[in-house]
């Protein structure tokens, strides 16, 4: 029997060598040919395949660039990550239009109370707690709120050690937690709508009117934005014969955009919205937070650039009343107050299933605080935001519109000087000017029915 299954196995072992080796072809067994003919024919469609010449695949890059919207911040990448993104920005992105920052946050230990069922019983503990004598502040960070930080430290040796003098005062049921871990890498930073705008048309003169005499638009009604928002057209149009519009708000772009255009046919016309679409491809845990002014997240063109993305992954909507006007004003004890109340009411940040690894900047002013919403989303989450490719747009149909539309020729060492109206306090928006574009310069007030 042996002597059989040994004899069955060396028959079929040949009858595979010569099957492999072609021997049986030519009676109708073998393998398929793999000579290239062949394999050509067993493509799918090998007619679709094309072979492009070096212009054609500029021209291409040039689409895909144009079809992108830029993280304003991206997250963090190590060293080897960064020395490919660094050689390609200084081969073919304008020295002014980017930034590698190099990062570092230590790690923090926390002595902490919580988590409390409610604010109620977070208040009951803090007066305890001030009753003998015992400081509290409330914790930033999503997972451990509502809670109590009792004290913050360097390492978790001092945060216990911190603990245990705590108790010794009669505080019983505090714990050592950490807050943050220690995190170095690099970070890529492009610039907000008018930086980029300045960087990509260098020869160009802006004409920059902040409407704070009559804002936030975001919390305004339709009728009261589209009033604004042809009132300063036509005044741009009228008295400083501008060859584009660049419409630097999310909300008035929802609002009116399509009359805008329809008013002004033949004026280059660009506005913005959330970056949905790109943080929808960037993000791996697909759940992607929005932080917008309630008049975008309410308006019809934001609903319908939402419809458009259904399925692609769960978008966490925040409106953020009273963050744009905070960021006008400077109030910093404002903004740090209102970006931990948002950024916690919507849930976990992090690379884990479930958490937001990618938040859209859907105001063009929260752009501003991108270093106050990095502290509380933490360093790994990608802050998402359009402006270079507003200014991107912004060139493409100036290049398409009539000839000598665009300037050209070398990039002056000092830029055209821009021209920084506002229909309420100038001295806000000098202050602005210096604070968040880096720039001094004179704001002249404006007054527009």
């Amino acid at each position: 029997m042996v002597r059989q299954i040994v004899g069955l196995l060396l028959l079929l072992n040949a009858l595979y060598g010569s099957w492999a080796q072609g021997w049986l072809s030519p009676y109708g067994f073998g393998p398929a040919p793999q000579n290239e003919p062949q394999r050509l024919a067993q493509q799918i469609r090998p007619e679709a395949i094309t072979l492009l010449n070096p212009a054609e695949v500029d021209a291409l890059r040039q689409t895909w660039a144009a079809a992108s919207a830029q993280c304003l911040q991206s997250g963090l990448m190590d060293d080897t990550q960064a020395a490919p993104v660094r050689a390609h920005l200084a081969a073919s992105w304008p020295a002014e239009s980017w930034v590698l920052l190099t990062v570092s946050t230590p790690e923090r230990w926390l002595v902490y109370m919580g988590k409390y069922a409610n604010q109620a019983d977070l208040n009951k503990k803090r007066a305890e707690l001030a009753a003998i004598q015992v400081g509290t502040e409330p914790v930033a960070s999503a997972a451990l709120a509502p809670g109590l930080s009792l004290g913050a430290y360097a390492s978790e040796t001092l945060a216990n050690t911190a603990l245990q003098t705590l108790s010794r005062r009669g505080v019983r049921t505090a714990r050592v937690v950490q807050d943050q871990v220690a995190v170095h890498g690099v970070r890529l930073r492009l610039p907000a709508v008018n930086a980029a705008l300045q960087a990509e048309l260098p020869l160009e003169r802006f004409v920059y009117v902040a409407d704070n005499g009559h804002a936030p638009y975001g919390e305004r009604d339709d009728a009261h934005v589209l009033k604004r928002s042809h009132a300063i057209a036509d005044y741009l149009i009228a008295s400083h014969g501008i060859k584009a519009l660049v419409v630097a708000c999310n909300t008035a772009t929802a609002a009116a955009i399509h009359t805008l255009r329809a008013a002004y046919p033949e004026l280059p016309i660009v506005g913005i919205e959330p970056a949905l679409k790109p943080a929808a491809v960037l993000s791996k845990t697909g759940v992607i937070g929005v932080m917008a002014t309630r008049g975008t997240l309410n308006s019809e063109k934001f609903r319908k650039l939402l419809e458009n993305l259904h399925g692609t992954g769960t978008f966490v909507l925040q409106p953020c009343d009273g963050l744009a006007d905070a960021i006008e004003r400077f109030d910093t004890a404002r903004i740090k107050a209102l970006c931990n109340q948002y950024t916690g009411a919507m849930g976990r940040f992090g690379n884990a299933a479930g958490e937001m690894d990618c938040l859209v900047l859907g105001c063009t002013h929260y752009a501003f605080v991108a270093a106050e919403l990095t502290a509380l989303v933490g360093a790994q989450t990608s802050l998402i935001e359009g402006g270079v490719s507003v200014a991107r747009q912004t060139r493409r149909l100036l290049e398409k519109s009539s000839p000598g539309l665009l300037h050209q020729g070398a990039v002056p060492l000092v830029p055209q000087e821009s021209l920084f109206y506002s229909t309420g306090n100038s001295s806000l928006l000098e202050s602005a000017m210096q604070r968040y574009l880096h720039k001094d310069g004179k704001a002249q007030e404006l007054h527009l029915d």
